[in-house]
């Protein structure tokens, strides 16, 4: 859908993956403020085995924080996501996938996955509204990825639909 309709807008590839890197790099830094200045509440969190809503600032801050201390104990050195896919929904809406590469020292510590993200436009800052994550973990970030041999991103929910859950 990006197509002509869209392209007087910048470049959805560029906006997404600006904000993989800004996310990655406040997750490794342990930037909170940072990590928060993106995500838009309430934020849903889906995996192969469970869907979650988060919708306080400190529930995503006791997430953020239990998934750097995970990544630490892992001694991940490089948190890396690249997108693979990005288009405009609407004017103010973005949907994206991308990879996630996690190593330490060089050494991949768990096998790439695939991920699927939403972004809205909110005043003038794209935040993540939903994001999708092709792990198997059933307790949310809190504890270390692991992936299946066939990893599967599941869909986003649509916009009206994560509204309406939310009311």
């Amino acid at each position: 859908m990006s197509g002509d309709a869209y392209s007087h807008l910048p470049d959805p590839m560029k906006i997404y993956q600006d904000h993989l890197d800004a996310l990655s790099s406040a997750l490794m830094s342990r930037n909170f403020s940072a990590f928060a200045r993106r995500i838009h509440l309430p934020h849903t969190i889906i995996s192969e085995r469970k869907r979650q809503i988060v919708e306080s600032k400190d529930e995503m801050a006791d997430l953020f924080y239990a998934f750097h201390a995970s990544l630490k104990s892992q001694k991940v050195t490089e948190y890396l996501r690249i997108a693979t896919r990005a288009d405009y929904k609407s004017e103010d809406h973005i949907c994206g996938e991308h990879m996630t590469h996690i190593f330490s020292g060089g050494q991949r510590i768990v096998a790439p996955y695939p991920n699927r993200v939403r972004l809205e436009l909110v005043g003038a800052e794209w935040c993540e509204t939903a994001c999708s994550n092709a792990v198997l973990n059933t307790d949310g970030p809190r504890g270390f990825a692991r992936v299946s041999e066939n990893p599967v991103v599941a869909p986003l929910p649509d916009r009206a639909a994560n509204a309406m859950e939310n009311n």
